[in-house]
């Protein structure tokens, strides 16, 4: 069994694409991965560029988050051949193979830029995506957490240093895999959240600690 843990970053479908944006209403400009052994050590990884089809820039509020310029996608493969690079990439794996990303987020973006776009998935790629899984909803189950935590949040809770550019989709790759590893190997860390999430209730009550009759107290 191999683990990939991947991230997207996109940008967002032009306004004049009107009805497009119905369907999907960003792109994917970035996909970053990583594989991990069973013992949860990254031991490969996978990064593309994706250049976007409806928008002939990236936004200036998506290339100050990512530091994605319109320059440095303007020779990356679209959207089908850089999905198709991913998932070659997985295949040469050779392995039996869970997929995790933080959120769901990334999965949504790929089914419904699939729809718009009319890529169609092989058996091999329907496969690979009924074994997509959310980890961030694994990890707020896991730590009890009752609300949805960032990946910097989780990071910084586990004193985990985060590596490289936020929102770099193969650093994000990289510090989630991290997050994987710590919450899949590391049973003290998970127990310690368990215990201050849902504290034990007291075992004695006020009149196991005084002894109310010596006070002179009575209730009736």
């Amino acid at each position: 069994m191999k683990y990939v843990v991947v991230d997207l970053e996109m940008n967002s479908v032009a306004s004049n694409f009107i009805e497009e944006r119905k369907v999907c209403s960003m792109e994917i400009i970035q996909i970053g991965a990583v594989v991990l052994n069973e013992e949860y050590e990254i031991i490969g990884s996978f990064s593309t560029y994706v250049k976007p089809q409806y928008n002939r820039y990236i936004e200036n509020m998506y290339q100050r988050l990512t530091g994605i310029t319109t320059y440095m996608v303007k020779d990356a493969p679209v959207f089908k051949d850089g999905l198709k690079q991913f998932f070659s990439w997985i295949q040469t794996l050779n392995d039996e193979i869970e997929v995790y990303a933080w959120s769901e987020n990334d999965l949504c973006q790929i089914l419904r830029e699939a729809e718009l776009k009319g890529y169609e998935f092989s058996n091999y790629e329907n496969v690979i995506l009924d074994y997509w899984y959310d980890f961030q909803e694994e990890y707020e189950e896991k730590t009890q957490k009752h609300y949805k935590c960032s990946l910097v949040e989780a990071l910084s809770s586990h004193g985990i240093q985060l590596e490289g550019k936020l929102h770099d989709a193969l650093y994000d790759a990289k510090n989630t895999a991290k997050l994987l590893k710590v919450v899949r190997t590391d049973n003290r860390i998970v127990d310690c959240y368990k215990a201050y999430m849902n504290p034990e209730p007291a075992q004695n009550t006020l009149g196991d600690i005084f002894d109310f009759n010596k006070l002179g107290l009575s209730f009736s």
